[in-house]
């Protein structure tokens, strides 16, 4: 599974982002993680994008992965993200 990530410009975070995104590869270690806003991005198979706050201001309408899109605006999307790379995953 390919996992484009978009990071939001980071100026209101209420959360570690990049550490978000360390426990998902650290979780599942078989998917590969790139840039959604570089070639990559098209090929991804779910693209996520991270926003720090509820404000969800990234510009994300150019993207979109074969199997969607998810945005996080807290920690505790998370789970939300885990459990739909599970679900890939699993099959």
């Amino acid at each position: 599974m390919r996992v484009a990530v978009k990071y939001c410009g980071g100026c209101n975070c209420s959360y570690d982002r990049v550490a978000m995104v360390r426990e998902l590869q650290r979780q599942f270690p078989a998917i590969t993680i790139t840039n959604a806003e570089s070639q990559d991005g098209i090929h991804a198979d779910l693209v996520l994008v991270i926003c720090g706050c509820s404000s969800v201001c990234a510009a994300h309408d150019h993207l979109e992965g074969r199997h969607g899109k998810m945005i996080t605006a807290c920690a505790g999307d998370f789970e939300s993200v885990r459990a739909v790379v599970e679900d890939y995953l699993a099959g």
